[in-house]
């Protein structure tokens, strides 16, 4: 049967999701000068596939895992780093020669498993606005929270194309540094295999300060209401994640951090300014 296309969508399967989302808003101080009030929002959801094709089986080839959340990394189980010496195999007790895990060979599939779910555990934000008779000032936080990611540290020349291959600041493994942290830089992942880390971080997303002119002058001259303000986005961002910046969207797809899991060559969010005046007649 010929129908002009390449591929089709198909219903293969049934997904399962269950959450959180919870909201708190408090009115901390209330007076007649001076206001404090927070806002506070938490979410966590929980995907998982419970059914593929009717028969029980996973889906490797497009890493859909019955029991395992739609998205994740399956990959090799990296524990470690081969030192200078290290064998193979060993000599027991009857003096023969016998491979640390028997049968294995290297890139064997039943060394690859699920590393993690691409979406976060959780994520937070909190925001508190606070007025003085006609000032106000306001500054939001927000966090992600147990996310799996590449780690780019790793395998920096993946992502620069081959044109560079080190990270200032990073322990990378040599003769001389066995208790390295990662692998050295010119390592070559032979089975093609990635690295993974699991990412917190948070963000001082906002913060705005402003005054509001009182009414009953602005009444003389015809006019409801004027402000002005100064606010700042992108203040300030902590994690204790090295490389590139894991807010950065991958391939240009406008994709924040609370969905993507690929760090990108991509330039961090750009901390802007303004500085605004709002006239309603």
């Amino acid at each position: 049967i010929m129908n002009g296309y390449s591929k089709i969508l198909y219903n293969v399967g049934q997904t399962r999701n269950k959450g959180i989302e919870l909201t708190l808003h408090s009115q901390n101080i209330r007076k007649k000068d001076f206001r404090w009030e927070t806002d506070f929002t938490f979410s966590l959801n929980r995907d998982k596939i419970v059914a593929l094709r009717g028969d029980g089986r996973d889906d490797i080839n497009n890493k859909w895992f019955i029991g395992q959340p739609l998205s994740v990394y399956y990959d090799w189980n990296m524990i470690g780093i081969w030192q200078e010496g290290d064998e193979f195999t060993f000599i027991d007790k009857d003096g023969k020669e016998v491979a640390h895990q028997t049968g294995a060979t290297p890139g064997a599939a039943k060394d690859r498993k699920v590393i993690g779910s691409k979406q976060p555990s959780f994520t937070m934000s909190m925001g508190n606005r606070f007025s003085y008779k006609d000032f106000y000032f306001s500054f939001l936080f927000n966090g992600v929270f147990g996310k799996w990611m590449t780690d780019n540290v790793a395998n920096i020349s993946s992502y620069t194309f081959g044109s560079g291959n080190y990270i200032h600041g990073v322990k990378y493994w040599t003769p001389e540094t066995p208790d390295a942290e990662v692998v050295s830089p010119g390592y070559q992942a032979s089975f093609s295999h990635g690295y993974y880390k699991k990412l917190n971080y948070v963000q001082l997303r906002n913060i705005t300060l402003g005054y509001t002119f009182p009414a009953n002058w602005m009444s003389k001259i015809g006019i409801k209401s004027v402000r002005v303000y100064f606010a700042c986005d992108n203040v300030f961002f902590a994690s204790k994640r090295k490389g590139y910046d894991p807010r950065t969207s991958m391939g240009g797809q406008g994709a924040t951090v609370a969905l993507n899991s690929v760090d990108g060559t991509y330039y961090s969010p750009i901390r802007t300014t303004s500085v605004g005046l709002n006239i309603n007649f």
